[in-house]
Parts: structure tokens; C-alpha cells; sequence
């Protein structure tokens, strides 16, 4: 049976700050250019994208959010199936095939990825390990005073390797009570509910 009790861990250590740092920057960016050249294609809300749980990406583009579903822009069709619009089949989609291609995240955003290479496991297991009720997710992950914090939900663990079950050096593991303690005071002192959560 899997631990369904929430689980902390945080870190100082000034490499791994920073190469959080670095990517949610990235990420940022990312996320205001692909809002921006969405807006200037026109007859849509928004881009829709598919998070990167599994192996910590950043997610993929995969279409956009319809303004108006017998409106799309051109080259792009509803898809009732999916709710949104993607790219039309044959010659006509390939401009906007082209631009799912050119409006990916870099691979510099894939936050979990990334700390991941500092020793903290990607996934909860949220389920029973070994049946059809195993799920999984990436913890939430922020930063507060110099600080990187990661929330788990479940047990951390990486669902093919489930004899890598806690974080190795520099990741300490916190009370719960701290991690609400450091969001409190974030939230009190920016006024914003910090950590900020980064998106699988």
C-alpha cells in the first residue's frame, strides 16, 4: 500500500536554487511568448497543453482553445473529441502544424526535469503499486527566501524504479507545518500564495 500522506522536502543549496530559478525564468518567458503569438494568430483563447509528468518535461503544445469552435482560425478544425482546435489533416494543416512546432517549450522549462538531476524523484505514487489503481504525479514545487520546497501528495518514487523512494542530498526532508509556515510568510510579505507552483 502507498502512503497517501503529504511529504516536504527543501533545499538551499545555491546550485540547485539557481538552476530552479533559471528554468521557472525560462518557463515564464515561454509561457507570455506562446500567449502573445497566440493572440496574433487570432479566433482562439489560448493555447492548450499537455503536462509532462512521466518524464518531468515541460509539457507539449498540442492546439489551441477555441474562441468561437466554427470560427478557427485557418488551417486549424475543431475537435469535438478533444475540445479544441488542432491542426486540419493534409496540406491545408501544415502551416498550423508549423506552429505547434515552433510554440513547444524549450528544453530549459522542464523544472522537474531539471531538479530531478539534483537527486529529487519525479512522481507520486498515489495508488497501489503493481495494479490498474496505480497513479502517479509530479509534486509542487517552489521557491521562498532562498529556498526550494517540494510538496508531495503521495510517496515520492518514479513508477518504473520504486526502490528510489527519497530524495538524495541536498534534499532534507520538512514537517508539512514548515511548508505551510514558509507559504504564510511569502503570502503575508508579497502578497501572493507562494511557493508558486510549477505545472508537470
Amino acid at each position: 500500500m502507498v502512503d497517501k500522506k503529504p511529504t516536504v522536502y527543501s533545499t538551499d543549496d545555491p546550485t540547485v536554487v539557481a538552476a530552479f530559478l533559471d528554468a521557472q525564468r525560462q518557463l515564464q518567458g515561454f509561457a507570455v511568448m506562446v500567449t502573445v503569438a497566440a493572440q496574433e494568430l487570432g479566433k482562439n483563447t489560448g493555447v492548450m497543453r499537455a503536462a509532462g509528468a512521466a518524464d518531468g518535461g515541460a509539457g507539449t503544445t498540442i492546439g489551441l482553445a477555441p474562441d468561437n469552435p466554427n470560427d478557427p482560425p485557418t488551417g486549424w478544425v475543431y475537435s469535438r473529441g478533444r475540445k479544441m482546435l488542432r491542426p486540419i489533416r493534409g496540406r491545408a494543416g501544415d502551416a498550423a502544424r508549423q506552429w505547434l512546432d515552433d510554440h513547444q517549450p524549450p528544453p530549459g522549462t522542464a523544472v522537474h526535469a531539471i531538479l530531478a538531476r539534483f537527486g529529487l524523484p519525479l512522481h507520486d505514487l498515489l495508488g497501489d503499486v503493481g495494479d490498474m489503481g496505480c497513479r502517479f504525479s509530479a509534486p509542487t514545487v517552489g521557491h521562498v527566501d532562498g529556498v526550494v520546497w517540494a510538496l508531495y501528495q503521495g510517496r515520492p518514487g518514479v513508477w518504473w524504479d520504486m526502490t528510489r523512494t527519497e530524495p538524495s542530498q541536498p534534499w532534507v526532508r520538512r514537517r508539512l507545518s514548515e511548508f505551510y509556515a514558509a507559504e504564510e510568510a511569502a503570502t503575508a510579505a508579497r502578497g501572493t500564495t507562494v511557493p508558486e507552483p510549477v505545472a508537470p
